[in-house]
């Protein structure tokens, strides 16, 4: 957080289940796709990436923890779709902390091996463990990913090409209950509809054009 610029008051104001703010995050629209329904109906950003500026397949990365319920990696907009899809590997896991640390190695190895200039990841045991209704496993999952998180942008400052010149966005698809004063925590172990807490999400972005140390 001290490397970059937080938005601390950043809200998904569509709909707040994990498919529909994925399919968001990646084509900057705002989509309404059902969990395993539809793909999204524009194009995402390895989708333009590779059909304006002539990238490869290696070129964009999309790792995933979760599976195909989540996320379609091409969309159904004519003449972009399939023919302009990135790498793509979905399911590597999301039941528990290892899950993360194998979309972890996985990102490494892809970027050890084929330099890719663009990455979409998910790692999907918070979302996993909150609906567990397990606070402890929950805060246990945040941490874990937030240590991961850390180490990636170590990696990335640490390899040549990679190194101050390369941005990271993290955020999240959807927030959590927080005003169900009958549940645990406030129901922080569902989301879905247009609560403040299940629409506030947070967004951080570390890199040469982000500012030091800002709050916005």
């Amino acid at each position: 957080e001290k490397e970059g610029t937080l938005f601390a008051q950043c809200f998904n104001t569509g709909v707040t289940i994990t498919r529909q703010g994925h399919s968001t995050i990646a084509t900057g629209t705002w989509q309404d796709v059902p969990l395993g329904g539809p793909r999204q109906t524009m194009p995402a950003v390895g989708e333009y990436a590779r059909n304006e500026l002539g990238w490869g397949p290696k070129d964009c990365w999309v790792i995933f923890g979760k599976g195909m319920y989540s996320y379609a990696h091409y969309s159904s907009f004519p003449t972009y779709g399939e023919k302009f899809a990135p790498s793509f590997i979905i399911a590597i896991g999301e039941n528990n902390i290892d899950d993360d640390k194998k979309v972890q190695a996985k990102v490494l190895e892809a970027m050890d091996t084929d330099k890719p200039r663009l990455m979409f990841i998910n790692f999907g045991v918070t979302d996993h463990t909150a609906h567990t209704n397990k606070w402890e496993l929950y805060t246990e999952a945040i941490r874990n990913c937030d240590q991961i998180v850390g180490k990636l942008w170590e990696k990335v400052q640490s390899t040549p090409g990679y190194k101050d010149a390369t941005t990271l966005v993290f955020t999240t698809d959807h927030g959590r209950h927080d005003g169900k004063l009958d549940q645990l925590k406030g129901g922080f172990a569902s989301h879905g509809d247009s609560c403040p807490g299940c629409q506030h999400v947070f967004l951080l972005i570390v890199g040469p054009d982000a500012r030091r140390g800002a709050v916005v």
